[in-house]
């Protein structure tokens, strides 16, 4: 059995260090870089929901905008069930008359929009779903108009005093 020798002339030099610097920098950033981006992603969530929370407070008053909202998704429904038809029988022509080594790749090209059409259908159908929770909560005579305040009698005096001066 051959024994292991070490060599006594083992040399680090100036680019086996600067080599290993770089690795550890890359790994660092690449440590840095994902804390950062678990410490961004919840923000950035929240903030998308913040927003759509309020596109919905100031919508759930008007039916008919909620009831517009439901007929756009419907709409994005129907979409998705035609494409999806005519994607899986273009599919089926495209998967006949090419080589076998390139079906798996014009399939999923072919039912790329599809995925897409669904992912809009998706996000319309939450939105909607929350949309109705929240708009079923206003009692059946809300209506969403602010109350006038009143004027204070300082400016309604400043309000005679220019009337009067324009009509002299």
């Amino acid at each position: 059995m051959p024994e292991l020798q070490l060599s006594s002339t083992l040399v680090i030099g100036l680019s086996d260090v600067v080599k290993a610097l770089i690795i550890f920098m890359i790994i660092g950033g690449f440590k840095y870089g994902v804390k950062q981006l678990f410490e961004f992603l919840p923000k950035v969530f929240i903030g998308m929901r913040r927003r759509e929370l309020t596109k919905i407070k100031k919508m759930r008053a008007n039916r008919y905008e909620v009831q517009r909202q439901i007929a756009k998704e419907s709409a994005y429904f129907t979409v998705f069930l035609a494409s999806g038809a005519a994607s899986l029988g273009l599919a089926m022509l495209v998967s006949s008359s090419i080589p076998s080594n390139a079906q798996l790749i014009a399939i999923i090209a072919v039912m790329a929009p599809v995925l897409i059409v669904e992912m809009f259908w998706l996000k319309q159908q939450a939105y909607v779903l929350e949309l109705t929770k929240l708009a079923a909560r206003l009692p059946p005579n809300f209506k969403s108009f602010r109350p006038k305040r009143p004027v204070p009698a300082y400016r309604v005096k400043l309000q005679k005093k220019r009337r009067k001066a324009s009509s002299d």
